[in-house]
């Protein structure tokens, strides 16, 4: 009797803990439930931050970009308006306006046609009624008085027909009409007696030692430049030999009795046009 009570109270034990067992197995899988549900909804929270982050980033490099453009097309449409300006200024310098005729007197500057892509900016050394005497204001480039050495005058030498030329043509039409022909005086030369050539009818020419003499009365005055640097500059009157021609010096002193008729030596176009409306 005894051995069947001890043999039942055993029974209710194992039985007591085995409940406890699955109560305690329940309670870790409903923590462990809880946990994951946990994790996932930090995981969900996480993952929304993150896109929400993607999502404004986006939006930036969107903003960002959008205004690259904008400011990309607000310099295209300045640099084009500055072009345009550009233009026109070079347009306006290929012609006088008739407030530059009227403002024009001796020593002033003005702009008149264009040479390399560059307006020319010329020096008025005279006025004479309704013309007016135009010297560039620096060398516009660089040339042998003639390509051969030989004996020359300015009637036949290879720079009168250049300027002639191809120079006179970088004008337009309408500024080639105000260009008036001139009656170019090629005097011997005082000091060595030097053929000066038959007097010739020029558009463009260079002045004679005479004009350099008078129209620049100043050593500085006579100086002028080629690509930023004092140069020398031609004059049409023959030098000491028929193979010489005379010439400005970097210093503005007139050498007389000139250098060699193929050194490359500046060039100052000279011209008269025609002031009437």
């Amino acid at each position: 009797m005894e051995l069947s009570k001890n043999k039942r109270l055993e029974a209710e034990r194992i039985a007591e803990q085995e409940r406890l067992e699955a109560e305690r197995r329940a309670e870790t899988e409903r923590l462990e439930r809880a946990r994951q549900k946990e994790l996932q909804a930090i995981a969900a929270a996480k993952a929304k931050a993150r896109n929400k982050k993607i999502a404004i980033a986006v939006l930036v490099c969107g903003a960002v970009f959008l205004a690259s453009i904008l400011i990309k097309a607000e310099l295209a449409r300045q640099e084009e308006l500055a072009r345009q300006e550009e233009l026109a200024n070079l347009e306006d310098a290929k012609t006088l306006t008739p407030k530059e005729i009227q403002n024009m007197e001796i020593g002033s500057s003005v702009l008149y046609g264009e040479f390399n892509g560059n307006p020319l900016e010329w020096i008025v050394l005279d006025m004479d009624g309704e013309r007016a005497l135009l010297i560039a204001i620096d060398c516009i480039t660089e040339r042998p008085y003639n390509d051969q050495y030989t004996e020359i005058t300015w009637q036949t030498c290879s720079l009168r027909r250049w300027l002639n030329r191809d120079f006179y043509d970088t004008f337009t039409e309408a500024q080639k009409a105000r260009i008036k022909e001139t009656n170019v005086v090629n005097a011997d030369s005082e000091e060595y007696g030097t053929d000066g050539g038959k007097d010739r009818v020029d558009k463009v020419f260079l002045l004679s030692v005479e004009e350099a003499d008078r129209y620049f009365q100043t050593y500085g005055d006579r100086i002028a430049k080629f690509e930023g640097k004092a140069a020398w500059w031609w004059l049409r009157s023959p030098g000491g030999y028929n193979s010489d021609a005379a010439a400005v010096s970097t210093y503005g002193h007139i050498i007389v009795y000139g250098n060699r008729v193929y050194n490359e030596y500046g060039v100052r176009p000279a011209l008269w046009i025609n002031l009437e409306p």
